[in-house]
């Protein structure tokens, strides 16, 4: 029951950063493009292009998403 209240809280979160982002004064910026330089092993590198070619209205949109898929999980498991 805890864990679902937390969760909720988490929803919310993930609900306004995401509205936040896509409502962004500079949606198609791309904020972490020069920290995949740093990178060492191939998984990372691979990681870090894929989070850094988004842009900050993507970064909104992952996480409305988010928030919808863990929303529906609170909502299963109650």
């Amino acid at each position: 029951m805890v864990l679902s209240f937390i969760g909720s809280g988490v929803v919310l979160v993930l609900f306004a950063l995401g509205l936040k982002c896509v409502r962004s004064k500079h949606p198609d910026e791309t904020p972490f493009l020069d920290a995949a330089n740093g990178t060492d092993s191939i998984i990372g590198s691979v990681l870090m292009f894929i989070l850094c070619s988004l842009s900050v209205k993507q970064y909104g949109y992952l996480c409305v998403v988010g928030g919808f898929l863990l929303l529906y999980g609170i909502s299963t498991s109650w």
